[in-house]
């Protein structure tokens, strides 16, 4: 497979695993819903908890995963055991597991599965990230679709992946900002700074009476930072053109997201809402895909995102 086309699948199926592991998730909440619900003899269907989106995101990442696990099965014509089981099993109980009434212990053998997956994917595949650009630009998408998910399923556990997504983020910006001409080092700066004022918003949030006020405010300005960072980002030549139309991208979803917010103001509107991050969450893998490419792999591959 070339060089190119096997980081884009790469990518791709790292991408559907970490989306797919969110979905996986233990929520505590609904273990204790369901176990006192069943203790007062609820019909189990009114103890059920399904979610549309969520089931969305599952069926996408499913297929996402399926179709790059293929492309590299299509090229070598074997996948490395270790490989196949830990990819190939983790998606097959992860599709059992969605079964009505099935155990939730077969998503939590799935869970550790696509972790597992997750970790030694890059060893088994022989994939090589040509610059620490290309290493950042995977670690800050891998740690947006952690912190987006958390919009879209809340609970203590997406809550903590969540965490460790903003981490991540860090840490990419870091590499990032190292690797990339003075206008994307301006980019990286302010989306540093907006990322630790919206931490520090959602910490300040938690606060009775005016923490919500002063938490909103630095939502604000995180955004106007953050706004203007990935600005930068589409005039900085070190990512590409394809890289610039990615950053774009990034910045749409930021609108999007703040839509969200608007919406999620007014009552029976939490649908909708899920709907958009979901929207949010697609243009921020699209765009971050296109950031990628454009360092790792160059302007010459056409993206379909």
């Amino acid at each position: 497979m070339e060089n190119r086309i096997k980081k884009s699948n790469y990518l791709q199926l790292q991408c559907c695993l970490a989306l797919l592991a969110c979905t996986l998730l233990p929520d505590f909440g609904d273990m204790l819903s369901s176990a006192v619900g069943s203790a007062l003899g609820a019909p189990s269907i009114l103890t059920s908890d399904f979610d549309f989106i969520v089931f969305i995101c599952q069926i996408a990442a499913i297929v996402g995963a399926g179709i790059a696990l293929k492309a590299f099965y299509d090229a070598d014509k074997q996948l490395q055991t270790p490989m196949a089981v830990m990819n190939g099993g983790g998606l097959a109980i992860a599709i059992v597991s969605m079964i009505p009434s099935v155990p939730d212990w077969l998503q939590y053998i799935a869970l550790v599965l696509l972790l597992g997956a997750l970790f030694t994917n890059k060893k088994n595949l022989g994939v090589q990230l040509s610059s620490q650009a290309g290493i950042a630009a995977y670690m800050i998408l891998i740690s947006m679709i952690l912190t987006t998910y958390n919009d879209i399923d809340d609970t203590m556990m997406t809550s903590v992946a969540a965490l460790v997504g903003f981490i991540m983020y860090l840490m990419g910006l870091g590499k990032l900002g190292a690797s990339v001409d003075k206008e994307g080092q301006l980019g990286v700066s302010k989306l540093k700074i907006a990322v630790i004022l919206g931490v520090c918003g959602v910490i300040i949030s938690i606060i009775p009476l005016i923490g919500g006020i002063i938490g909103g405010i630095f939502g604000i300005v995180a955004f106007i930072f953050g706004y203007i960072g990935y600005g930068n980002l589409m005039k900085c030549a070190t990512i590409g053109a394809m890289g610039n139309a990615g950053a774009s991208k990034v910045r749409m979803s930021m609108i999007v997201s703040v839509i969200a917010a608007i919406v999620d103001f007014f009552p029976m509107t939490g649908i909708i809402v899920s709907l958009l991050a979901l929207l949010a969450l697609w243009l921020i893998y699209s765009g971050w895909t296109m950031i990628y490419k454009g360092i790792e792999c160059g302007d010459e591959i056409v993206v379909n995102a």
